[in-house]
């Protein structure tokens, strides 16, 4: 009977976080990658396995699998920077593309439209899923997370290989989240402020393909979702396109009261910055569905979407002047909320330039109840093929106070009336925003922007006027002083109006502020 206890006791202690090592490129067997994965599956979904790589021999090396790898059950850590030959990225976004080396590649050797890399389904609603310094390649969706836990992406070559200039076949999807309905109710970041955590997501040229997919259906996340320090679009030295359809698309992701950030692409550092460009149409889209139950938002901020890495040459995204966009947001969702393009703090407004489309679309559905509000505000437009800002199916003209609807509630834009320059810097004028109190929120801020060469479009903002629901209608004085960096010869002056629910207008028509007050002109009421 004593011989007997031990082993009773054994057979009732929990199970311990194990390690498996992948030992060979072989496609199963002992050392396998999917070896590793289904044992770390048997050893409980709760419990957080680290699968690392010790493949001997000169590197990358390339880890072809014939058919799909088991389902990801239990947490698990996939961790290709412990194969020697890795190399970390030092390069921070302002310094540049990436300049790591990696030394593990996950490829399928199947022709079918349905392959997935690392499918993760775990069964438990804490913890996190870790992929972390490998490349996935020749997959239909590189990453499919449809589980509980939350999950991290960081480090990775998502439809590139090691090169990171090199995108071998179509990819639908790189990263996929929550799709078809599953929750992926825990916190998950893609890439990070780190530069070892930046990831490259480059595309092909697929009519489908996404390069991160939020495309939840009717769940409630409860866990905060960055996308952050990303190359989304290009190569690895961000100066060459290798675009998806869209870079980032959300729809149907609900963000619930709990959520302590919601959806936030980019952030308000350069550390944070995405470069969203070379994507075939958009860089960023927010489709139907995308909502809030809670005060919490969609936020799209101090990125760089249709640059280079550099910031100054175009790499746009785009092919088709006529309908695409930047960012696009799609309206006609069940629940209103409101969501922001830029912000109002320090290093939150993106820098949305040599689009081939227009800047920022607001479309769809006609009635605000649908469809929630899209803020735009403190981003740098410039160059684009199209106008800055887009209320689209909206003919492009302010109406007698502001009775029509449509996206943003078809805000009309405000009217410079009158102006005098006092100098280099400093100027004063006069405007008018023509919206009838029952047509919008009051107070309506109206923020002035230097626009380029005459476009509509915001270079960058100059000052601002908050006017109450007294003043509709009527003439509003304000003084402005130029930055220094936006002190020239030519002054071109653009505005929009933004209401208390964020609704957002699209850009005045500029005026040469020189030339038409210069003489006395003032342009029609």
């Amino acid at each position: 009977m004593r011989a007997i206890l031990p082993l009773l006791l054994l057979a009732v202690l929990p199970a311990q976080a194990a390690t498996f090592t992948v030992t060979t490129t072989a496609d199963a067997g002992p050392g396998s990658l999917r070896q590793a994965i289904a044992d770390s599956n048997v050893n409980g979904a709760a419990i957080a396995d680290d699968i690392v790589f010790a493949i001997p021999g000169t590197g990358p090396h390339v880890i072809s699998v014939a058919s799909p790898l088991p389902m990801i059950t239990g947490l698990v850590t996939i961790d290709g920077t412990t194969q020697p030959g890795w190399v970390a990225n030092t390069n921070t976004p302002d310094q540049g593309g990436l300049n790591g080396n990696l030394a593990i590649e996950l490829s399928s050797s199947q022709t079918t439209a349905n392959t997935i890399g690392l499918l993760i389904a775990a069964g438990t609603t804490s913890g996190t899923h870790t992929v972390r310094g490998i490349a996935i390649t020749r997959f239909a969706r590189a990453i499919s997370a449809s589980g509980s836990a939350g999950l991290v992406v960081e480090g990775c070559h998502i439809g590139a290989d090691v090169s990171g200039t090199n995108v071998p076949s179509v990819m639908a999807v790189g990263i996929s989240l929550a799709e078809g309905g599953a929750s992926v109710v825990g916190a998950v970041r893609i890439g990070g402020l780190l530069p070892a955590q930046r990831n490259l997501l480059a595309g092909s040229s697929g009519t489908t393909s996404t390069g991160v997919a939020i495309i939840a259906s009717g769940f409630e996340a409860t866990g905060s979702l960055l996308v952050q320090g990303n190359l989304i679009g290009t190569d690895r030295t961000g100066t060459e396109a290798r675009g998806w359809r869209s870079g980032v698309n959300v729809a149907g992701y609900r963000i619930g009261q709990e959520n302590p950030a919601g959806v936030v692409i980019g952030g308000n550092t350069a550390a944070a910055r995405n470069l969203i460009s070379g994507n075939r149409e958009t860089a960023v889209g927010i489709g139907s569905g995308a909502g809030s139950i809670g005060p919490h938002r969609i936020r799209v901020q101090g990125n760089w979407i249709g640059t280079d890495v550099g910031g100054l040459a175009a790499l746009p995204n785009g092919s088709n002047p006529a309908t695409h966009a930047a960012i696009l947001r799609t309206q006609g969702i069940s629940a209103p909320f409101r969501s922001v393009v830029g912000g109002t703090g320090p290093g939150e407004g993106n820098l949305i330039a040599f689009n081939n489309g227009v800047g920022v679309r607001v479309s769809g559905a006609a009635l605000q109840a649908e469809q929630g509000t899209l803020e735009i505000v403190g981003n740098s437009i410039a160059n684009n093929a199209g106008i800055g800002i887009d209320l689209f199916n909206i003919a492009r003209a302010n109406d007698p106070g502001d009775g029509d609807n449509g996206p943003n509630r078809a805000l009309n834009w405000p009217v410079i009336v009158s102006g005098t320059r006092l100098g280099p810097d400093r100027f004063d004028l006069t405007f008018r925003q023509d919206t009838l109190p029952a047509n919008a929120t009051y107070p309506i801020t109206v923020r002035f922007y230097r626009a380029d060469l005459g476009r509509n479009e915001g270079v960058a903002e100059i000052g601002q006027a908050t006017i109450s629901a007294a003043q509709a209608l009527t003439v509003v004085p304000v003084s402005l002083t130029l930055p220094p960096s936006q002190v020239g010869a030519v002054l071109y002056i653009t505005a929009v109006a933004i209401d208390a629910d964020g609704n957002t207008s699209e850009f005045s028509d500029p005026i040469d502020f020189d030339r038409v007050f210069s003489d006395g002109f003032e342009p029609p009421p």
